[in-house]
């Protein structure tokens, strides 16, 4: 039976480094819907970047199993990964290549390679196809790689902080491609990314990492409906127990003070602002997972 799940990850462990260099990821599990573009956050080392690493078959995981498209994520099913485009945060060509030659070698590894869509690519985000790469910008490099993924019909695309280094108009733009790559239903994404606030223009789930554990995950639809964050004065707060909120924060005014239930009849006749993405990271961070 074909699952409605392009990616599923269960039980995954994975540890790097050594002494107070340490890190670990521990038993994570989450998948990304057919369909779906799932957002990955978390503070700076919660793990994200390690994760989409082991995804990519970059680093192989102590225990548990990654799944792609419905099978076990091994080094020789090739044809798995050609369906993945992916953007990260390094550079696989010599900087002497040009993005001209990046294209030519990679008509040789990606059958499905379509040269006419990636150098409109390069043409619509400016990219010089003859100048050597070491000498293109951060964000000129940032958008050879999204060029690259989107020119080999892959159905999912895994992101690692691909707004890095992007204007604001090209920020924009890059979102807009984002959604028409979404007009294929079968098409997925997973992007990681600490900017919250763009994330909550796209994406349909969230999996919210830290300290190298899952913190949870749940619909973007489900966070805006049941997260909230109050507003109170000190005697509000203190008539709170401690298991009624996620965490909080004293200002010279009040309490600000954030619940996964806004809805509960505790908090009725309390000022409730809906909760960002912003929020629920900060919160959660604040407190020991």
């Amino acid at each position: 039976m074909i699952s409605d799940d392009v990616l599923k990850i269960e039980k995954l462990k994975f540890s790097i480094g050594r002494g107070k260099k340490a890190f670990s990821l521990n038993d994570i599990s989450f998948s990304v819907p057919r369909g779906c573009v799932t957002g990955l956050i978390g503070e700076n080392g919660a793990g994200k970047t390690t994760l989409i690493r082991l995804l990519l078959d970059m680093y192989l995981p102590e225990s548990g199993k990654i799944f792609l498209f419905d099978e076990e994520l091994k080094r020789d099913n090739i044809e798995i990964k050609e369906k993945i485009g992916f953007v990260i945060n390094d550079n696989f060509f010599s900087p002497l290549y040009t993005a001209k030659k990046a294209g030519k070698f990679l008509a040789g590894i990606y059958k499905n390679w379509n040269q006419e869509l990636y150098e409109k690519y390069l043409n619509d985000f400016k990219i010089p196809p003859s100048r050597f790469l070491a000498a293109l910008s951060s964000g000129t490099m940032q958008k050879l790689q999204i060029a690259i993924a989107l020119s080999h019909g892959a159905e999912l695309l895994i992101l690692d902080e691909p707004l890095n280094f992007l204007d604001p108009v090209s920020k924009k733009e890059f979102l807009d491609l984002l959604r028409n790559f979404m007009l294929d239903e079968n098409h997925s994404i997973l992007i990681s990314s600490h900017q919250t606030n763009e994330l909550e223009k796209i994406c349909d789930e969230i999996v919210f990492i830290s300290e190298g554990k899952k913190v949870f995950d749940s619909s973007l639809e489900n966070i805006n409906k049941n997260y909230g964050l109050l507003k109170i004065d000190e005697k509000a707060f203190k008539s709170f127990y401690s298991n009624d909120y996620i965490g909080y924060r004293k200002t010279d005014y009040a309490y600000e003070v954030l619940v996964s239930d806004k809805e509960n009849q505790k908090f009725t006749g309390m000022v409730c602002e809906d909760a960002s993405l912003e929020d629920v990271m900060y919160f959660y961070t604040r407190r020991k997972i």
